[in-house]
């Protein structure tokens, strides 16, 4: 088994997926990258067992953060995984019930700057500061 450590980005935002993969890489992270849910799906399913986090934008094209996690939840994909969105504002309960969600950790409110999203993946055990 390998030790390789496994997150997956998914934001249509190529600046984002890049600020944010560059910030795991540095701490040994391999890093997979999607530009929407539906593509982050056929990626997460094809890592499964490889992945340790899951890091999804809310709004996308396609399929938004909220539709791929209730999706992987439905399907019985990735429980294990701890599960992080992206968004700039935090939709309430109404909007998406998260509390459904296995291993639904919290929202990262954007825009996201380094200190505070290394502050954020310590607190979930992610990285050591």
């Amino acid at each position: 088994m390998s030790n390789v450590k496994m997150v997956i980005v998914i934001d249509d935002s190529e600046a984002v997926r890049s600020k944010v993969g560059h910030w795991f890489k540095q701490r040994e992270y391999s890093v997979v990258e999607a530009a929407d849910g539906e593509e982050g799906y056929k990626k997460i399913k094809d890592n499964l067992n490889q992945l340790t986090l899951i890091v999804s934008d809310y709004n996308m094209p396609k399929m938004n953060g909220g539709e791929l996690l209730l999706k992987l939840d439905k399907e019985g994909l990735g429980i294990d995984i701890v599960k992080v969105l992206l968004t700039t504002e935090t939709p309430n309960k109404k909007t998406f019930d998260f509390t459904k969600i296995h291993n639904f950790r919290g929202w990262i409110l954007k825009p996201i700057n380094e200190k505070k999203f290394l502050k954020v993946m310590e607190a979930l055990g992610f990285f050591k500061v």
